[in-house]
């Protein structure tokens, strides 16, 4: 293992674990371990059953069917089945290897059987990446409105503005002028990483973050139920409240898929409820929406890898650039 890269990658991953064994630990013990293992002893299947229902839902009409929505936005037409073979056959890399390089293997795949840039590619991950954190943008008008806080109401006018400005041609026009003394080659990734923004256009970009609200919405109700399972009542009227905290604690890359963070983020922001049955209720979040997806997605990886080496007879190459704000196909 010479490869710094490699060793660094190898080394956040280690660090991810290390803090999340270190944070369950810690919850687990000082709430008792006793009473986190009986708060699984009394998990009820019901509400579980439909937590998997609602899971399999987002996954097929939210994430596989929104990857395939922003494909077409750099030039690329894929069938329902081939985008649920990238996302389904990519999770296990996703879930197991450090830096989500799962994530980035997509740039094989694409090259092969579409003849899809790297530049490009990476503005197709970007955007979804930019268009899921702001899936929270309802949650953030909701508690503003709700409880009259003025930073949620600030943070969910500037979200907007950024989404604006990101989608005006007035914006990419600049900042293509300030990549233009750096050389020809950086001005055209410039060109290929704001390809999906320029596609979409600002209604476009809207639609896609209302899609990725609807998919957070049923993240949040398989958490909702799974809590639910092991005694915890949720108040769903200040559930969607105090979702932006619980989500983005998940997403904290400084633990192993969020498990830890989750569910200290649960203690703190649900004071009243038992912390033995919040710590129970978000490992089984974890168990069900990030480990099974894994072992679910096992199937799908050998053709998932298959594609990405053995280039496809009918790949059809998307040239480097824009043309009047489209990829050219």
């Amino acid at each position: 293992m010479k490869d710094p890269a490699t060793k660094k990658a190898l080394l956040s991953r280690l660090i991810a674990l290390a803090c999340t064994v270190l944070l369950l630990a810690f919850l687990i013990f000082h709430y008792d371990w006793r009473l986190v293992w009986s708060a699984f002893g009394r998990a009820r299947w019901g509400p579980l059953l439909l937590a998997g229902v609602v899971l399999v839902f987002s996954h097929l009409l939210g994430v596989t069917d929104r990857w395939r929505r922003i494909l077409r936005l750099v030039g690329v037409s894929v069938s329902f089945r081939e985008a649920w073979v990238m996302r389904m056959g990519g999770a296990p890399l996703k879930f197991f290897t450090p830096l989500r390089v799962g994530e980035l293997l997509r740039l094989p795949y694409l090259s092969r059987q579409h003849g899809l840039t790297a530049d490009l590619t990476l503005g197709a991950l970007g955007f979804e990446k930019v268009t899921f954190l702001t899936g929270l943008l309802p949650a953030l008008l909701l508690r503003g409105v709700l409880y009259g806080e003025i930073a949620s109401l600030v943070s969910a006018f500037a979200v907007v503005l950024v989404l604006v400005i990101a989608t005006a041609a007035e914006s990419r026009e600049l900042m293509l002028r300030l990549l233009a003394p750096f050389g020809e080659r950086v001005t055209t990734w410039g060109r290929g990483l704001l390809a999906a923004f320029a596609n979409a256009g600002l209604s476009g970009v809207f639609g896609q973050v209302i899609y990725a609200a609807i998919i957070l919405a049923c993240e949040a109700v398989v958490l909702a139920l799974c809590l639910q399972s092991v005694g915890v009542e949720i108040d769903f009227a200040r559930w969607w409240t105090v979702l932006p905290g619980v989500l983005l604690a998940g997403l904290a890359p400084v633990t192993f898929a969020g498990l830890g963070a989750r569910e200290a983020a649960l203690v703190v922001l649900f004071p009243h409820e038992t912390p033995a049955a919040l710590i129970a209720g978000g490992i089984l979040f974890f168990v069900l929406a990030r480990l099974a997806i894994a072992v679910a997605g096992l199937p799908w990886m050998p053709e998932y890898l298959r594609r990405m080496v053995e280039p496809s007879l009918c790949a059809r190459h998307v040239v480097r650039g824009i043309n009047n704000g489209r990829a050219i196909p």
